[in-house]
């Protein structure tokens, strides 16, 4: 996935009413962050302007169901308390546009395989080294299911020109069905 100019990663959001939503605190300022295991990378808001952006020397391609797009700045935080570990550790966050969504933050993989995470689907909490914190909404107490962002059925303007010929098979299945609904 990486070329010489520029790396690529993938990350899926969700517009669902039950989203694995958990509250995360930075310097004593609480935000709402997604948890998404299928996300590459962790990310901010751009408009979150609690924090100083800095320029990345090279920008880093990421893909969603719906577009490309580029990422050219990062943000470096303290740690939110919540992943319980020392005091004046750094996260870095990767910037983009999380325009109308509930949450500022997304923790992606890249954070979530750095700690001791578990998620407890049935009580509805994930742990950070053993610290447990609740999600706002359990997104699994009614077997709700989590989709993928807002589509309007034509193929032909999705871009899925990064997913496998299995892959993009599940996804025309998958938007059938809902076509059905």
């Amino acid at each position: 996935w990486t070329g010489p100019e520029q790396s690529e990663l993938f990350f899926s959001v969700t517009t669902s009413d039950y989203l694995p939503l958990i509250e995360i605190t930075i310097n004593n300022k609480t935000y709402n962050a997604l948890i998404d295991i299928g996300a590459s990378i962790s990310l901010i808001d751009k408009n979150v302007e609690d924090f100083r952006k800095k320029l990345l020397v090279a920008p880093i391609q990421f893909s969603t169901i719906n577009k490309k797009d580029f990422i050219r700045y990062e943000v470096m935080t303290n740690a939110p308390r919540e992943f319980n570990i020392e005091e004046n550790a750094k996260i870095r966050w990767k910037v983009t546009e999380l325009r109308g969504r509930r949450y500022k933050f997304i923790i992606g993989i890249d954070l979530l395989n750095c700690f001791k995470t578990m998620i407890n689907l049935v009580d509805g909490y994930i742990s950070f080294n053993d610290k447990i914190t609740n999600f706002i909404l359990n997104p699994y107490k009614n077997l709700q299911i989590c989709t993928l962002e807002g589509l309007d059925f034509d193929l032909s303007r999705i871009q899925l020109d990064h997913l496998n010929t299995e892959e993009y098979g599940e996804v025309k299945q998958i938007l059938s069905r809902f076509r059905e609904l």
